[in-house]
């Protein structure tokens, strides 16, 4: 190779990570300002309210999620006068199940869907909202498509090292879906729809989760509730 090829393959090189930086801040400010981000800041506690359905065996219950700053997480979900319940508070969380026979806490894995969903969820200005300090890597993967939608293909490596793909809409810049390990043999897939402007804040009414068998889960929304009260005893572990 001579000189002046090396140096133009080279320039070459600087000018693509160039644009694809551009186009990756570009992509997240129209994401922030497409959700609302300045309502989000204003918030300090979330619950969400409604019901999911276990598609196999069409298994309904009602649930409650509470998400309070700084990064705490909750979800109660109910059978059949049960609790079933996934606890996160800053870093540290686990489930108490009664169909384990017991109340005692059970903490997560070091790999669980439940434990980077409560991660990610417990941020409640959102992962990509001063990505910097919370992550390793965010990285613009170019455009794909799903479903005939065109999407942005966001890559995301968080502080704690968990693997994420964000999909945001090409057209209206909110997100559509989550791969959470998309690097292993079966990666889970939140998608989100039904948006609905609340408090000036883009939020889901109705959210699938599914893995290569299909859809697994539904659920949706019948209420956000903006700025309650929540006491930080409901985060801890007895």
């Amino acid at each position: 190779m001579t000189k002046n090829v090396f140096f133009l393959t080279l320039s070459l090189f600087v000018f693509d990570a160039s644009v694809f930086s551009q186009t990756l801040d570009k992509i997240i400010d129209n994401y922030l300002s497409a959700r609302g981000q300045s309502n989000f800041n204003e918030l300090q506690t979330l619950i969400v309210k409604g019901e999911g359905t276990v598609i196999n065996g069409n298994l309904k219950s009602d649930f409650k999620e509470y998400i309070k700053n700084p990064a705490k997480f909750r979800v109660d979900t109910f059978f059949d006068n049960m609790k079933h319940s996934v606890l996160y508070n800053n870093g540290k969380g686990g489930i108490i199940s009664p169909f384990t026979g017991t109340n005692q806490k059970e903490n997560f894995p070091d790999i669980s869907i439940d434990r980077i969903q409560s991660m990610e969820k417990s941020d409640i200005q959102g992962l990509l909202f001063n990505w910097q300090k919370k992550c390793n890597q965010v990285k613009y993967e170019g455009k794909t498509t799903i479903k005939k939608n065109e999407l942005f293909k966001i890559r995301i490596i968080t502080n704690t090292s968990d693997t994420l793909e964000y999909y945001i809409d090409s057209k209206n810049y909110l997100l559509k879906q989550v791969v959470y390990f998309p690097d292993f043999p079966d990666p889970t897939v939140v998608t989100y729809s039904n948006y609905k402007n609340i408090k000036g804040m883009q939020l889901p009414f109705e959210i699938s989760l599914s893995n290569h068998t299909g859809c697994i889960s539904q659920k949706e929304i019948s209420e956000y509730l903006i700025n309650p009260v929540i006491e930080d005893s409901l985060f801890e572990f007895k």
